[in-house]
């Protein structure tokens, strides 16, 4: 389901061992620990054009469809799975893409006892899905880091954009808009 049949799957280590307590609790055991295939690694046709040229004296065409190395982990927590990409583009790009799957969080809900998550004047904490089920309406986000100290720390992180306007420091070509690249060093 998560990965395509030609992909290379990676082992996860850090994947606890869950065992339930005596008072219905619920424990972790890190020195029952098993790897479990959480991840994978493929390479993702994008169906794009890289590049391509037509040479009009010879009516032929060439060119490079655009493909990426995705790395893809699966992680799940309680109810939810959640699957994070980083696609890795033949242009130099790099896409995080951060989903979520898994079962809908719900609990008991009566008008009478727990009023804030049925339907009120000023909105609802809770979409009513059942009599007396309610799944409350609430956020889940991603953060990541990352870390340029790539071979040590002697390294440049720049950003270019493409951008339209007057160039104010080439002489002549403040009576006409152009396109131009503005290259900003991060690091």
């Amino acid at each position: 389901v998560d990965c395509p049949y030609d992909a290379e799957y990676l082992q996860d280590m850090a994947t606890f061992h869950v065992i339930p307590g005596p008072d219905g609790t619920v424990l972790s055991d890190p020195s029952k620990a098993v790897g479990l295939t959480t991840a994978c690694v493929f390479e993702q046709d994008t169906s794009d054009t890289l590049w391509r040229h037509t040479t009009f004296t010879r009516k032929q065409s060439d060119g490079v469809r655009n493909s990426n190395l995705v790395v893809r982990h699966v992680t799940t927590v309680g109810n939810y799975d959640y699957i994070t990409e980083f696609r890795f583009g033949l242009d130099g790009s790099i896409g995080i893409h951060f989903n979520f799957a898994g079962y809908c969080e719900t609990r008991w809900y009566h008008a009478d006892v727990t009023p804030e998550e049925g339907p009120r004047s000023k909105g609802s904490l809770s979409e009513i899905v059942y009599p007396h089920l309610a799944a409350p309406l609430h956020s889940h986000f991603g953060a990541f880091k990352l870390d340029l100290d790539v071979l040590g720390e002697e390294n440049a992180f720049e950003v270019v954009e493409a951008k339209t306007g007057v160039v104010d420091d080439v002489e002549g070509s403040h009576r006409y808009a152009t396109k131009y690249l503005d290259t900003t060093h991060v690091l």
